[in-house]
């Protein structure tokens, strides 16, 4: 939780390092497969995020996201809210298709009645609002050489 201060007032190199302290605590006290060790590393490459480092957080939050999907299950709401960490981290490092396309599959699996559905499909919509007049490459025709 002091991490979680920390970061709430800005100051997320301090709160990484709390962050990090919890983390090795968790895998000391859990292990690596545990819930409350993801929770740790999602907190760390929240932080990662936030300080701009987007591939370490990514890799903090694949490894939280892993554990969650495994443990808990794909519609449970820790997972869920990982994948929506996940997404923003996406966004934030400048991957915005790629962030649309995580949640379009995501809102595809997750029945509306769940109680993270609303969550996501405003993530998603700000997300797509993000993309206005956005399109993904696609290959472009060859042309034909003309026979004289």
């Amino acid at each position: 939780n002091v991490g979680s201060s920390y970061s709430k007032l800005g100051q997320h190199h301090k709160a990484l390092e709390y962050e990090e302290k919890a983390l090795a605590i968790r895998l000391k006290a859990y292990g690596e497969e545990h819930p409350d060790t993801a929770a740790s590393y999602n907190n760390v490459g929240s932080s990662y995020s936030k300080l701009g480092q987007h591939h370490k957080a990514l890799e903090y939050m694949e490894k939280a996201l892993k554990i969650w999907q495994d443990k808990l299950g794909n519609i449970h709401p820790d997972t869920i809210q990982s994948n929506l960490n996940y997404a923003f981290c996406l966004l934030n490092q400048g991957s915005t298709y790629k962030a649309f396309q995580w949640l379009e599959k995501l809102s595809k699996a997750l029945p509306p009645d769940h109680p993270k559905y609303a969550d996501l499909l405003k993530t998603k919509n700000q997300i797509q609002s993000k993309m206005k007049g956005f399109r993904p490459q696609q290959s472009l025709p060859k042309h034909k050489k003309k026979k004289r």
